[in-house]
């Protein structure tokens, strides 16, 4: 008897013992795979957000457990607009309000001038006044799943909007959320001159290795943001994500 011949008579003496194994092997692999899927599409989400609109870079703080904990100094931006091989550059600041069952609606604010820098387009109705500071643009999917269009109202962190636009990104993250004006946002959340990120963009022709490394150089506080590997300098959420992933693929064979 050959020795694949006796290892088939033992599967076939042992039907429950071995299809529990194929079984418990087959979900392992596959939980393996659906955790590389979905580390993926986090990271590509996360890269998105970094990276919009006209934008080659962003800045945000270096080594914060989070995103919203990133701050960056307004009268910075200023400065870095000046070096040479910038065209542009655009803070948001972020904040998260309830609303309709949602804990988690991201609302940021934005100068009308910075929209298209941030990769906002209004395609229904107008942009946000900023002399006013009351109006508001939505997401297409925050306008879908709220019910609200332009011209209705809405109440995030007990500030009454107007609603003067719809935009699409074709990003869920962006699209699930609303802008409004720069300074209505700083005041909301007590951070006035404070912004969570900046979005840069190069003159024709600048060399972006130069100017990420002069920022760099010049804020140590703060990293530039070019690719997906840079992400994990600002947001620690990303270490996590594969750190997950490297651990549970590690201890299953276990």
């Amino acid at each position: 008897m050959t020795f694949s011949t006796l290892i088939f008579k033992n599967l076939l003496r042992r039907k429950t013992r071995s299809f529990l194994a194929i079984l418990g092997i087959s979900i392992g692999i596959a939980t393996i795979v659906a955790l590389g899927v979905i580390s993926s599409g986090l990271k590509a989400s996360a890269e998105d957000i970094f990276k919009t609109g006209k934008a080659d870079f962003s800045i945000a703080e270096g080594n914060v457990a989070d995103l919203a904990f990133s701050i960056v100094e307004e009268k910075d931006v200023r400065e870095i607009e000046r070096i040479e091989g910038i065209k542009s550059a655009g803070g948001i600041l972020l904040g998260i309000y309830p609303v309709s069952g949602n804990p988690y609606f991201i609302l940021t604010g934005v100068r009308a001038d910075d929209l298209k820098l941030a990769g906002i387009e209004v395609s229904v109705g107008k942009s946000f006044s900023e002399r006013k500071g009351n109006e508001i643009v939505l997401g297409k999917l925050a306008s879908e799943h709220l019910e609200k269009y332009v011209g209705d109202k809405i109440t995030l962190g007990g500030k009454r909007f107007k609603i003067t636009g719809i935009y699409e990104t074709g990003t869920a993250w962006w699209d699930g959320g609303a802008y409004v004006p720069l300074e209505t946002l700083q005041r909301m959340e007590k951070k006035e001159e404070k912004l969570t990120m900046v979005y840069v963009e190069l003159e024709r022709g600048a060399d972006a290795d130069s100017v990420t490394q002069y920022i760099e150089k010049e804020y140590p506080e703060l990293v530039t943001i070019r690719s997906l590997s840079d992400l994990s300098q600002v947001d620690q959420g990303i270490q996590m994500i594969d750190s997950a992933t490297w651990m549970i693929s590690l201890s299953w064979p276990s």
